[in-house]
């Protein structure tokens, strides 16, 4: 029977020993070094696994055991097989490990390398990446950055916007010096998402005569055009006074700051301005070779017409006052001879332009707004057909003044609403949309403080606007007051023209 005693056990074969005996066999001592240094390196793992409980290795154990015999040893068992070889058993967690080294002492381990077989360093383990996540990772970034890029270059966050609960349509009239400009800025308003009390707006904008929206506003909008509306544009600050000289509550707390001027002009071939260059309205007026040559649309209809004629007898001054009635009936003999039955001759003053832009009519100038003969010649072609001369002295023109209404159909959101669009136009983009339609804004704007002497001394001719519309708008102009619809209907009696 085999012993584990050491007493026993054949010489050159130590229990619990991991050196190799001196038998004679030398299978015998080969399986025992093997089996005897798998159990060791057993051991050692045991020992490096309380250690280093995360170091894992991969080096496989194999314990050599004694191949079963078929059939019972006989006596000469041992003379064939060799000196009998113990397997120790392994030794407990409890018990001492004769042979275990320390981890950082392990003998199976050279100096600065690996051990056989062991994949990874004892410094750590590398670990692969997955391409998919590579990709993600960059696709998250180049989204975030173009989301960026998107609402820095853009100015403003599409997500910051209030969800709208309803939609309304806000509904403004406009004079027809005002119309194609708050179309053009409405249309860039509601670019710009606007709401009033979480409702989303819209604007509309309808083009009626003032004397016209001034009677249906007194009216209560009965006999009114199109919806009543929230927000009334004048071109003609006269008309805006006839009515809170009536009903003061419909306007109350308006603004008094114009948004935009456009003055008269005289539009003219560009052969035919130097004569009239540098001259002022005042002289147009007392120059009989100008008789017949200057046409004059009826100006109750026409007011460009009411502009000029109201220029012209104008008293001088740094701020003249508008003119009245009785300054209207000491100039009638003049403005007669001036008329000279071109008043009749054509009844508006866009026929009157095509007339004089073709050669087919008698007059040789048209009175005109500055805006409205940018419009024209812009329609007409790249190269404009006529120009405008400016005429020295107070001069009239339209008057652009956009008001909020507080009539009783007016509701909550649409008195927020019309709040919102008068702000529109007072900023950068508004006066932007107002200058691109030819209308003259901020700097460009003449004040009524301004000097004849500048006016005169910027008078201009053909040639040094721009060529595209036929105007410049670096002009100063000394702005006249417009009169009013009763010195316009006294000029129409002094030019002769029936009631």
């Amino acid at each position: 029977m085999l012993s584990g005693s050491t007493s026993n056990t054949p010489k050159g074969v130590l229990s619990g020993d991991t050196r190799r005996g001196s038998g004679s066999d030398p299978r015998a001592q080969a399986a025992n070094s093997r089996s005897v240094g798998g159990v060791s390196g057993l051991r050692r793992r045991r020992w490096s696994a309380r250690l280093h409980p995360h170091r894992r290795c991969s080096d496989r154990v194999t314990v050599l055991r004694p191949m079963p015999s078929h059939q019972a040893p006989g006596p000469d068992a041992a003379e064939r097989s060799g000196p009998a070889v113990t397997t120790p058993p392994p030794p407990s967690d409890d018990s001492p490990d004769a042979d275990a080294v320390p981890a950082d002492k392990d003998p199976a381990t050279p100096p600065g390398g690996r051990a056989a077989g062991q994949r990874h360093s004892a410094g750590g383990r590398r670990w692969a990446v997955a391409p998919w996540i590579i990709v993600t990772v960059v696709a998250l970034v180049v989204v975030a950055g173009l989301t960026t890029a998107w609402v820095v270059f853009t100015g403003e966050d599409q997500t910051a916007r209030p969800a709208c609960t309803g939609s309304v349509v806000l509904p403004v009239v406009a004079s027809p010096g005002a119309a194609p400009a708050l179309q053009e800025a409405a249309r860039r308003f509601d670019a710009t998402g606007p709401s009033a009390r979480s409702t989303c707006v819209t604007t509309s904008v309808g083009e009626e005569a003032g004397g016209q929206v001034a009677t249906a506003l007194l009216g209560g909008w009965v006999n009114g055009t199109g919806d009543a509306p929230a927000v009334w544009a004048v071109d003609d600050t006269a008309d805006l006074a006839s009515v809170e000289a009536a009903q003061s509550g419909l306007t109350a707390g308006r603004s008094t700051a114009l948004a935009a001027t456009s003055p008269v002009v005289l539009a003219v071939r560009p052969a035919d301005a130097a004569a009239l260059a540098g001259r002022s309205w005042a002289d147009l007026l007392a120059d009989p070779s100008l008789a017949g040559r200057i046409a004059l649309p009826d100006p109750r209809v026409n007011r460009a017409t009411a502009y000029a004629l109201q220029s012209m007898i104008a008293p001088a001054g740094a701020a003249p006052a508008a003119v009245d009635t009785a300054a209207v009936t000491a100039a009638g003999p003049a403005l007669q001879a001036l008329a000279a039955g071109t008043a009749s001759s054509v009844a508006t003053t866009s026929d009157a332009l095509d007339q004089l832009a073709t050669g087919g009519g008698p007059f040789t100038a048209v009175p005109v707004t500055e805006a409205d003969l940018a419009a024209d010649n812009a329609a007409r072609g790249a190269q404009a057909a006529l120009v405008a001369v400016y005429p020295t002295g107070p001069t009239a023109g339209d008057e652009i003044l956009p008001v909020a209404l507080s009539a009783s159909w007016v509701t909550p959101t649409l008195k927020e609403a019309a709040g919102a669009l008068l702000a529109y136009l007072r900023s950068a983009d508004g006066r932007a949309a107002l200058s691109d339609e030819g209308l003259r804004v901020s700097a460009e704007t003449g004040s009524a403080a301004a000097s004849t002497a500048a006016s005169t001394a910027a008078s201009t001719t053909a040639g040094t606007g721009d060529p595209a519309t036929g105007v410049d708008r670096s002009v100063a102009v000394v702005r006249l007051p417009d009169a009013g619809s009763d010195v316009t209907a006294a000029l129409a009696q002094a030019l002769g023209l029936p009631a």
